[in-house]
């Protein structure tokens, strides 16, 4: 009878938890909803928030996007946070700084005249909003995520159409309308070999964990070094490499402690699970990928 009313209970709560979940979900979203309906309501005015997604840009430079993001949220969103207006007949979507996305700039414009086509959808990365399409004449599509709904995209879309035409020439060798400026980005080490570096200390902290009851020195350097390298992984510096290497020679030696003040030779196992990673490591240069 008890256990039957525990259950109960349980599921009790856990349909409550997440009925709050849902509440404060729904909460969120017409918070934003009326503080974009806010913004978006002046008049005769392009000068709104809204997201680039990065697979609208053309070559390399959805890649060179992400890396101007901060690199706690760089690859890890779909669009880029950008400010969308007008400057004669150029459409400017420019990068909105700050700390959590980055303060390097990047700006992407287009001319209204190689705009062929403006149309309003549903949102291409959001649940809710909705999204500006806009066709260029190089077959090019940039779409704007917007936080608001149809009715409100739509006179962002006529403003759009306003925007006066470019009677210039266009360059016939010309491959691509989207213009993108961006100053170079401070390198860092590539996402793949960082994720690699993580795992480096895993073997010496494995070791350290199975005698943690003994190995206080060892136990206590390889879990800085397991949790340097998880923070070096989110920042990506391209001496990442040297750095746990250096991190691992000190766990090497905080085995050889260990097995001095216990008198326990075994445990100089675990500097040699962690020495030859942490000199090979301190010998690599520091690297920067293309990419990165």
């Amino acid at each position: 009878m008890a256990l039957r009313v525990g259950v109960d209970l349980g599921a009790s709560a856990g349909v409550g938890v997440l009925i709050a979940e849902l509440g404060l979900i729904a909460a969120v979203v017409v918070w934003s909803q009326r503080r974009a309906d806010r913004e978006f309501a002046r008049e005769g005015e392009l000068n709104v928030t809204a997201g680039l997604p990065f697979d609208c840009l053309p070559g390399q430079w959805p890649t060179a996007a992400q890396e101007t993001m901060n690199p706690l949220t760089g690859g890890r969103v779909p669009v880029l946070p950008v400010r969308l207006r007008a400057s004669g007949s150029m459409l400017i979507l420019e990068k909105r700084l700050g700390p959590i996305v980055g303060r390097h700039p990047f700006v992407v414009k287009v001319r209204r005249s190689d705009i062929t086509d403006i149309r309003v959808e549903g949102s291409s990365t959001a649940l809710v909003g909705s999204s500006v399409a806009l066709t260029l004449r190089t077959g090019e599509v940039l779409r704007c995520d917007l936080p608001v709904r149809r009715k409100r995209a739509e006179r962002v879309a006529e403003l759009i159409r306003r925007i006066p035409g470019d009677s210039a020439a266009v360059p016939p060798a010309e491959a691509s309308a989207i213009h993108v400026e961006s100053a170079p980005v401070p390198p860092r080490t590539n996402p793949a070999r960082a994720g690699m570096l993580l795992m480096a200390p895993l073997p010496a902290w494995t070791a350290a964990m199975l005698g943690f009851s003994g190995a206080p020195l060892a136990w206590t350097a390889a879990s800085i070094t397991l949790l340097a390298a998880l923070a070096m992984t989110l920042y990506r510096p391209v001496q990442m490499a040297r750095r746990v290497g250096v991190l691992l020679w000190v766990t090497a030696a905080a085995f050889v402690g260990d097995a001095l003040l216990a008198q326990q030779p075994l445990r100089l196992g675990g500097a040699l699970l962690a020495a030859p990673a942490a000199w090979w490591l301190t010998r690599q240069p520091p690297t920067a990928t293309p990419d990165a």
